[in-house]
């Protein structure tokens, strides 16, 4: 949609035209829109970036560029904080492949596997979504079967060294042995003690 100052009225203006199927949407960090379309028949997936870019007061918009093509995941799309994209459908979901430029390969790697995934958003944390990140990088969430009552929750985790670290840290205070405190009755009516 883009807003008439003039008239002070909406009016749709399509931006990419000849789709089978949408597949989902999402924007980068550079506000390019990627977006994924399935062939109507065989439901086969591709994934392409549309720069947009302010001009003059209005939106510009770049011709398409294919990201990847070939996919069996052409349900829904997220894009996280880092830029990389996942789709989701036939299998569970799929990590579109980038090389080590973080250009675009035109393939999708396994991410999770399941069924048939359907929907999936991106929460953004303060750090990157990325394994070992630490308890801030984001939250991926997907639905992970068709017609599911359930949804997956993705989030990074610290390094394992960090892991150990917090572990044999907290130890000690846990096992510390003080003196004896009581505490009222539990839920089984019986004496709760700690600390001895």
């Amino acid at each position: 949609m883009v807003y008439d100052n003039d008239g002070g009225a909406y009016s749709a203006v399509p931006v990419v035209t000849g789709l089978d199927f949408a597949a989902g949407l999402g924007f980068d960090s550079a506000g390019d829109l990627i977006y994924q379309q399935a062939a109507t028949y065989s439901f086969i997936g591709e994934v392409y970036r549309l720069g947009v870019t302010e001009q003059g007061g209005g939106l510009s918009f770049a011709t398409p560029e294919l990201l990847a093509t070939g996919l069996v995941a052409a349900y829904d799309l997220a894009v996280d904080g880092e830029d990389d994209v996942f789709v989701t459908g036939s299998g569970g979901v799929y990590e579109l492949d980038r090389d080590g430029g973080g250009g675009f390969t035109g393939t999708a790697t396994l991410f999770d596997a399941h069924g048939f995934s359907t929907e999936i958003a991106f929460v953004a944390g303060a750090g990157p979504f990325q394994p070992g990140a630490g308890y801030d990088g984001g939250h991926l969430t997907f639905v992970p079967e068709y017609a599911s009552v359930f949804l997956t929750d993705v989030t990074t985790v610290p390094e394992p060294v960090m892991l150990c670290l917090l572990a044999f840290g907290a130890m000690p205070a846990l096992t510390r042995r003080g003196p004896s405190r009581r505490r009222g009755a539990g839920a089984r009516g019986g004496e709760q003690r700690w600390g001895e």
